[in-house]
């Protein structure tokens, strides 16, 4: 990529108050350097292609806010495996959907190529903060140039967003994975799609280009260690690296008010927790991103950025349960 077309970013903050000499956070992961590096994270404040209400723009800021005051360890855990590298937010972002996706899709790629640098030891991860679901698109689309029918992509989400574009060319959050299907994206599944969410139209569509669903009520009528495997060791046996989307409307309403679109009989947090620590545990993920949280829209509280955060850190943990430390 030339220099020319370089992304810029905004540096981000992770200082945080300490009122414990014992206590190690997650921000104190996030350093300035390569050394020890294992995830690289950046932040898109975008929601221009948001379909309803409006407010995951603040959505890397309320993360990284919640993020920087959780303990760096599991109970039953020494350190985690590496040091994390913000990059910081997308900076600045054009109005335009489809101008702002490009300038995304061009930091995805300098972040995925960084990442690929410093994987010949251990492999370096990708996490982006969203913005609305319609920054899936560009973050996904360097993978999907690098490893065409290898991809495999899960998406935790409340809907299938396999819209297609409207004739007049209007993108909207809906709208990334049913692109990604049309520029050749062969492995592609659904995790947590409610019934009464979606037309007939969109199940259809998806069950043609060779996706799949697995449906909020299987997820709670299952063993989840059996399903995740059969997802992963199933589904997506043939493919070479995975990219997990998080959306945060897969989870029950009450227990995630703060997204764009909150939907009742969603997940609940320990599940999606779950799914998220066998992706990331298995050796094959190479990137993700956490997208549609809109703490504005959480009156009162921020129990939907604490959960954003205890997401992306059970990315940073990769499911290792290391015992020491």
């Amino acid at each position: 990529m030339a220099s020319a077309n370089l992304p810029t970013f905004k540096p981000a903050d992770w200082s945080g108050n300490r009122y414990d000499p014992h206590d190690r956070f997650l921000g104190d992961l996030v350093g300035e350097t390569w050394e020890g590096v294992r995830t690289i994270c950046f932040g898109v404040p975008f929601d221009g292609a948001t379909q309803g209400r409006k407010g995951a723009r603040h959505g890397p800021r309320g993360l990284r806010q919640a993020a920087r005051g959780l303990k760096a360890n599991r109970l039953v855990a020494g350190p985690p495996p590496g040091g994390i590298l913000d990059l910081g937010d997308v900076d600045p972002l054009p109005a335009a959907v489809s101008e702002a996706l490009h300038v995304v899709e061009q930091a995805a790629e300098v972040a995925m190529v960084q990442a690929e640098e410093r994987s010949q030891d251990a492999g370096v991860a990708v996490v982006a903060f969203g913005g609305d679901h319609a920054i899936s698109y560009a973050c996904v689309r360097p993978y999907l140039r690098k490893y065409g029918d290898r991809l495999g992509v899960i998406n935790l989400d409340a809907h299938l967003d396999v819209r297609e574009v409207s004739p007049e060319g209007r993108i909207n959050s809906g709208t990334p994975f049913g692109r990604l299907l049309e520029e050749g994206l062969r492995h592609y599944v659904v995790i947590g799609a409610q019934d009464f969410q979606t037309s007939a139209y969109y199940v259809d569509r998806l069950a043609a280009a060779g996706g799949s669903v697995v449906s909020a009520r299987l997820v709670y009528q299952s063993d989840l260690q059996t399903l995740m495997h059969e997802v992963l060791r199933g589904r997506l046996a043939s493919c070479e690296a995975l990219y997990l989307s998080l959306d945060l409307d897969v989870v029950e309403a009450g227990c995630a008010p703060g997204v764009s679109a909150p939907t009742p009989g969603g997940l609940l947090p320990w599940q999606v927790l779950a799914m998220i620590r066998a992706v990331a545990a298995d050796p094959r993920w190479v990137a993700g991103d956490i997208v549609e949280l809109a703490p504005p829209l959480e009156q009162g509280g921020d129990l939907t950025c604490r959960l954003a955060a205890t997401c992306f850190a059970e990315m940073v943990f990769r499911g290792e349960e290391r015992s020491g430390g």
